[in-house]
């Protein structure tokens, strides 16, 4: 029995033996697993089946996700757990089991990490080994950078981010320790995550460093984290804009609370930019061809656009809501629909709705009752007359019921 399981699980290179030990034996029975972690996606907040949401799918370097059967899947077979997705989704559905960054911030806000460092490292396991291995060498009494395991530093998003700055963190260092590694396309399409969030930091003015450092684990040092102790001391008597933390509030995780604790006391009513590559987007829309048929507000997964009707018929639109999945501009009959990336801290923050479109409304010719909004009937009335039906552009401007009355007198006596 001995020679039948040598032979079978020797290599070709391995010399045969006589005799195993049975540490020996049971090496070459047990082969260690290979220990996936892919991401999961919550079909309850996922918005694919309801949208034409595919951002997830569409910067998938691997192309490890599909939709299918009316939701998106993980192919296990593809899918390098790189977390790209997880970063990108605007509606946080999809996550790791292994990683909770949702414990880790909370964890930091009750233990206020602003006592005691405010550099923090996010980097992979075989980086935060490295790490630590380097910092149990350092001999001085500096202050050390919190370390914070994840599949990849592409999983990190920008609420991440900001959600450290209110935790109490001035800088974060996303740390990948091997410049050939197979996740190295999805940390090149992450890299705008780093360089917006920068860009929303200096627009609000929030003592918020960040940076990407990328280098192979021999050379990993903790002074690779763009946190600087005595930057720290002698900037210690300036309380920065983000209010101190309380561990009894709630964890800030939606956008327009973590504006409202980053900005503090700071005014930022007036500020704004265009094209920050982070998901903030702005609707702009055609006001003299719209018909406000209501369609993109009908199919908005979000609610950040909708229809209201009173003295005129108004388009309005949620900046805070909108995720960019861009349904509005695909479901507008006329394609009068556009996005560009525009974020206003302000509105976001006090959810301000903006209106995008406004028409006024018609009434029935005969009884006065409300029929339409007036840009829509002209259109349709232009329509008409132009193939030669003036009759039926006349009867637009009558309600159902004058109309029935104006065919089947008789009816009105019934």
């Amino acid at each position: 029995m001995m020679d039948f399981f040598r032979n079978k699980n020797s290599s070709e290179n391995e010399p045969p033996q006589k005799s195993l030990n049975r540490r020996q034996f049971f090496r070459k029975l047990v082969r260690p697993a290979a220990y996936n972690d892919p991401p999961v996606i919550d079909p309850e907040a996922c918005i694919a089946g309801k949208s034409d949401c595919r951002l997830c799918q569409e910067q998938c370097p691997f192309d490890a996700l599909r939709f299918h059967d009316g939701k998106m899947q993980v192919s296990t077979g593809r899918c390098r757990e790189c977390g790209l997705c997880a970063a990108v989704c605007p509606c946080g559905a999809v996550s790791f089991k292994s990683v909770s960054l949702n414990s880790f911030f909370s964890s930091l806000w009750e233990s206020n990490i602003r006592s005691q460092s405010s550099g923090l490292m996010i980097t992979c396991q075989s980086g935060a080994a490295a790490i630590r291995e380097r910092m149990c060498e350092k001999t001085n009494d500096r202050a050390q950078a919190l370390v914070f395991k994840v599949p990849c530093i592409a999983a990190v998003s920008h609420k991440d981010l900001l959600t450290a700055r209110c935790c109490g963190v001035r800088a974060v260092s996303c740390v990948c320790p091997n410049p050939q590694c197979v996740n190295r396309a999805a940390v090149d399409r992450w890299q705008p995550v780093i360089d917006g969030t920068r860009q929303l930091a200096a627009l609000m003015e929030m003592d918020l460093m960040l940076e990407t450092v990328v280098r192979h684990s021999e050379e990993m040092t903790p002074d690779d984290s763009t946190y600087d102790t005595d930057a720290e001391k002698n900037e210690s008597e300036d309380e920065p804009a983000v209010r101190q933390v309380n561990p009894d509030d709630p964890i800030p995780r939606d956008i327009p609370d973590l504006f409202s604790r980053l900005a503090g006391g700071t005014d930022i009513e007036d500020r704004y930019a265009d094209d920050v590559l982070l998901p903030f987007f702005d609707v702009v829309t055609d006001k003299d061809r719209c018909m406000l048929c209501g369609s993109c507000a009908r199919n908005c997964p979000t609610g950040a656009l909708r229809i209201e009707d009173g003295e005129t018929r108004r388009l309005m639109f949620t900046p805070a809501d909108c995720v960019g999945c861009r349904t509005c501009v695909h479901k507008c009959p006329d394609q009068l629909i556009r996005l560009r990336r525009h974020v206003n801290p302000s509105r976001i923050m006090n959810r301000e709705t903006l209106c995008k479109a406004e028409d006024g409304r018609v009434n029935c010719r005969k009884c006065g009752r409300l029929i339409a909004n007036r840009t829509r009937l002209i259109n349709i009335d232009r329509r008409l007359r132009e193939k030669g039906f003036d009759s039926s552009a006349e009867a637009l401007y009558l309600c159902d019921r004058c109309k029935r009355d104006a065919v089947f007198p008789f009816t009105g006596s019934l």
